[in-house]
């Protein structure tokens, strides 16, 4: 799993994408096609030799695909991306999610983006494996794990909660679209439709 956010902070900033290994790509591929061939708000794209699937939300909601107890927190990955296509980003009101099977991976993104970056075959790119900062953490996690493990989460806090820090310091918590901001809305808001919590 990788979260980011795109800068300026909004309420709809926070970005997540999840892989998970498949044993039979080519099947899960044709699976995905005939769901989503028949879904009037899935668009196919084609993006560096991959099929993409854009989920294009009609009401400006949040877009994305709910998966149940995955246990999405505050971004974990490697902080906001400043760059965008800026022609991209006036055409499109409500950023679209997006599922790809790639790599012998199953995809599926919030936002088609940060699909579009994680499959992009582009020259160098800091990869994380290769940044100081997690070779360190690295050492000492496997000194105080050492063995397999089922997974291993890295953040760098500073990015990890400067969305959430932001939205709070400007007073917009109650409209975020971040994990945190939909999960607090969900345990401390009125329940109606509509009405932000106070």
């Amino acid at each position: 799993m990788i979260s980011d956010f795109n800068v300026p902070i909004t309420t709809k900033s926070e970005r997540i994408l999840v892989a998970i290994e498949t044993t039979n790509a080519k099947r899960l591929a044709v699976t995905i096609e005939k769901n989503m061939g028949s879904d009037p708000n899935a668009k196919q794209r084609e993006f560096e030799g991959h099929i993409i699937w854009e989920i294009v939300e009609e009401e400006d909601d949040l877009p994305g695909l709910d998966i149940e107890g995955v246990g999405l927190g505050p971004p974990l990955g490697i902080g906001g991306f400043e760059e965008e296509d800026e022609e991209e980003e006036e055409g499109r009101v409500v950023p679209n999610s997006a599922v790809c099977v790639a790599y012998d991976r199953l995809f599926i993104s919030s936002h088609i983006d940060l699909l579009k970056k994680v499959l992009s075959q582009k020259g160098d790119r800091n990869l994380l494996n290769n940044t100081e900062d997690y070779q360190q953490i690295e050492v000492e996690l496997a000194q105080m794990a050492p063995g397999e493990l089922s997974f291993r989460a890295f953040s760098r806090t500073d990015d990890e909660y400067r969305p959430v820090y932001e939205l709070v310091r400007a007073g917009r918590m109650p409209e975020a679209e971040t994990t945190l901001g939909r999960m607090l809305n969900e345990f401390l808001g009125e329940d109606k439709e509509g009405v932000l919590r106070t």
